[in-house]
């Protein structure tokens, strides 16, 4: 049985699961740059074709300098109890690290995931989604998503 509970101390929803294997089918890399950048780049795939080489392409065309770039690797069929914890790795991450103004989010993941991400992110810095074209075979800002104005 997997109960989801909301945890106030870190503000996150968890899992409370006997299952301690819910993560292992997620392969997480990260690349830290040494620049001045205030861009986090995320890659997220459930393919089996490599997404980074395309996303790299991307970011030296226009000259988009990264802090650090995350890639995760998932393991399809991407399992239900699995999604809440993913977003809270993702959270964390980029909540980590200082100053970050933008974040730029390549996706190779199944559509009711990707709005899950974008629900979930509703505290985060100025984060650019990004959609694959493909007649033309690369990636094209589709929708970016701004921190709510406080008042």
């Amino acid at each position: 049985q997997v109960v989801q509970n909301y945890n106030d101390i870190e503000e996150l929803w968890m899992y409370q699961s006997e299952n301690k294997e819910i993560l292992e089918d997620i392969d997480i890399n990260q690349e830290i740059s040494i620049n001045n950048s205030n861009n986090l780049v995320l890659c997220l795939e459930a393919t089996d074709k490599p997404l980074k080489p395309i996303v790299m392409e991307y970011l030296e065309e226009r000259n988009i300098e990264y802090i650090q770039l995350t890639e995760i690797k998932l393991t399809p069929p991407i399992k239900a109890e699995q999604v809440t914890p993913l977003i809270n790795i993702i959270k964390n991450n980029m909540l980590n690290i200082n100053k970050i103004n933008k974040i730029h989010i390549f996706c190779a993941i199944p559509l009711a995931l990707t709005i899950l991400l974008g629900y979930n992110f509703n505290a985060m810095p100025k984060i650019q989604f990004y959609e694959f074209n493909m007649n033309e075979r690369n990636y094209i800002p589709s929708y970016l998503l701004k921190q709510k104005e406080s008042r």
